[in-house]
């Protein structure tokens, strides 16, 4: 789910990076399809090395965007407890 505009997707916009005043660097981001959010961002294993392949070998993005939605899952319910606690005590 989008942080942003909170709704469902099963796949991302894929964006190409370069970073500014080093165009060696290459990297890709992931994006909402809905409302364009970027979800996160990766230097391009296949621009970077093969150290930099297996590091992100380890960590592929579907792990990413799990921990992203799981995280705003966790943020979500500690919002709605501190909303409930501020309305119970706003007469």
């Amino acid at each position: 789910m989008c942080p942003q505009c909170q709704k469902p997707f099963a796949d991302v916009s894929v964006i190409e990076l370069t970073a500014r005043g080093n165009p060696a660097w290459r990297g890709v981001g992931y994006a909402c399809p809905h409302c364009g959010t970027v979800i996160s961002i990766q230097r391009d294993p296949a621009a970077a090395g093969p150290e930099a392949k297996r590091d992100s070998s380890r960590s592929s993005s579907s792990a990413v965007l799990t921990t992203l939605v799981q995280d705003v899952a966790a943020l979500r319910s500690e919002i709605e407890l501190l909303e409930h606690l501020v309305t119970e005590k706003i007469p």
